[in-house]
């Protein structure tokens, strides 16, 4: 998703619980390719200093759905009407623990995206299109990051403020 992101000039910034080096589960340090660099914690960059938030899949999401900083992020990004973008695991975050209401979500088994009130989910992110090197931004109901980009590029969801959604959020 970072380089995804990053072929189209946007900025990605890993937010996790604490800045620094996250070990992947059960993988430690000197396992290649099982660490990544959180940039921020939850606490130390507020959801609305950036245009989008996304939960990956992954088991991590086990832990987020404890951390309340974690909840509470995505909960004031939903109610200051930013994108959230989720594929797999991160799909039963958004609806289960996070209770974004009126949002239709995607299945997790799906490969089909879905986008509700500038929420765009996917049960299976496919990641040939961030191949070409080259991110498009454009509706596309089969193609997550050209979605995700498209939503992004709205620059906020108004609807969800239209239709009172952002006032069934505490945050």
């Amino acid at each position: 998703m970072r380089s995804a992101l990053s072929s189209a000039n946007a900025k990605a910034i890993i937010i996790g619980p604490r800045r620094g080096e996250i070990h992947a589960e059960g993988a430690g340090s000197d396992v290649k390719g099982s660490t990544i660099e959180a940039d921020h914690h939850f606490e130390g960059q507020r959801s609305t200093l950036f245009d989008a938030v996304f939960i990956p899949s992954g088991r991590h999401i086990s832990h987020l759905a404890k951390n309340g900083r974690a909840i509470q992020y995505v909960r004031e990004a939903f109610g200051h009407c930013k994108a959230i973008g989720a594929a797999g695991f991160g799909i039963a975050f958004l609806r289960d623990i996070a209770g974004l209401p009126g949002v239709q979500f995607q299945h997790e088994d799906s490969s089909d995206v879905m986008t509700s009130y500038g929420v765009v989910t996917t049960g299976k992110l496919d990641v040939k299109s961030a191949a070409t090197g080259q991110l498009r931004i454009e509706h596309d109901e089969k193609d997550f990051l050209a979605e995700f980009a498209h939503v992004i590029s709205q620059h906020r969801c108004y609807e969800r403020e239209m239709d009172g959604l952002t006032a069934q959020v505490a945050f």
